[in-house]
């Protein structure tokens, strides 16, 4: 039988516009944050009411990488890598898929 060689890690990245220092704080201190992503395709319904979505729930995360850097000639972006942790008792990931696929 295959053997693990170590405990799974699972990491990610995040870009987005510059809008405060809300995620640099964070990643100074080690805080440990929820990441929450959905994605919803709103211009094609399942029926009135409901879209075509995927979701991605993360409980505890921490940035991760090097210190962000500004650019005085373009609309600032931050690069947001990051790895998903365990808090505990939640899942370390979970996924959403609102669709009309019954095979899922």
């Amino acid at each position: 039988a295959p053997v693990r060689s170590g405990v799974p890690s699972y990491t990610g990245s995040l870009s987005a516009d510059f809008e405060g220092t809300t995620r640099y704080d964070e990643w100074v201190a080690g805080d440990v944050v929820g990441i929450n992503i959905k994605w919803s395709m709103a211009a094609s319904l399942i029926e009135s009411g409901h879209t075509y979505e995927f979701e991605l729930d993360m409980p505890a995360c921490q940035w991760t990488g090097e210190s962000p850097a500004a650019s005085m000639d373009e609309v600032t972006t931050q690069e947001l890598p990051f790895i998903v942790m365990h808090d505990g008792s939640n899942p370390m990931i979970t996924a959403t898929i609102k669709s009309t696929d019954s095979a899922l």
